[in-house]
């Protein structure tokens, strides 16, 4: 369900995403959207992102597992070791940039964590918080559009950075990440090639510009 597919991506972007390191209430709070579909949901998506993401700087400072920092150097071929902490720094930064965006939108939306009514009706989260959704998928994929127009060979940490950038997208935007809860049936969020073409084109016009 992901919006992230037509996104010009750096060459080296297939390569497998090393994830936030979740809590055990985070998957709880994320396996709860997949029980009880006929219930009112105790959580809307974008407070349980919230939820998610508010473990960023913890999960930053701490100590790389071993299995973890092999996973990545293996992944990312021209990581040594020795890059490992750099990546996991700045993923995480990355990921406290998209979390910035979605809580501004958050703040400017008043009272979107109180929109759980059932599902197809008015209230529902996707219903009733439907444009705040569509905003955040632009802006993640805009963020992403400006690091990568940052992006560039010559810089010393370059690799690091594209490994950094191609992993956070992915756990924001990718066909695994946060943005394909939408397409859960539960959630019922309507999002056709109409809208699809309407964000492209947006994309586009903010490509051009930077």
């Amino acid at each position: 369900m992901s919006a992230s597919n037509n996104r010009k991506k750096p060459r080296d972007h297939q390569k497998p995403q090393q994830p936030l390191q979740m809590s055990e209430q985070d998957i709880a709070d994320l396996q709860a959207l997949q029980d009880e579909a006929e219930a009112a949901p105790k959580y809307t998506l974008l407070e349980t992102w919230s939820i998610v993401l508010e473990n960023i700087e913890k999960s930053k400072v701490e100590q790389i597992p071993i299995v973890v920092a092999n996973k990545i150097a293996a992944a990312w071929t021209r990581l040594s070791f020795a890059d490992v902490q750099k990546y996991h720094e700045r993923y995480h930064d990355i990921l406290i940039l998209g979390r910035d965006r979605m809580l501004e939108l958050i703040r400017q939306n008043p009272g979107c964590f109180k929109n759980l009514g059932e599902r197809g009706t008015e209230t529902a989260d996707a219903f009733a918080n439907r444009a705040i959704y569509i905003e955040l998928m632009y802006q993640w994929q805009l963020l992403f559009l400006e690091l990568e127009h940052n992006w560039v060979t010559t810089q010393p940490d370059a690799a690091i950075e594209l490994a950094a950038i191609a992993d956070a997208a992915q756990f924001l935007t990718g066909e695994q990440g946060l943005v394909a809860h939408l397409g859960l049936p539960q959630v019922n969020f309507q999002y056709g090639p109409e809208d699809q073409a309407e964000l492209q084109a947006r994309l586009e016009a903010a490509r051009a510009e930077l």
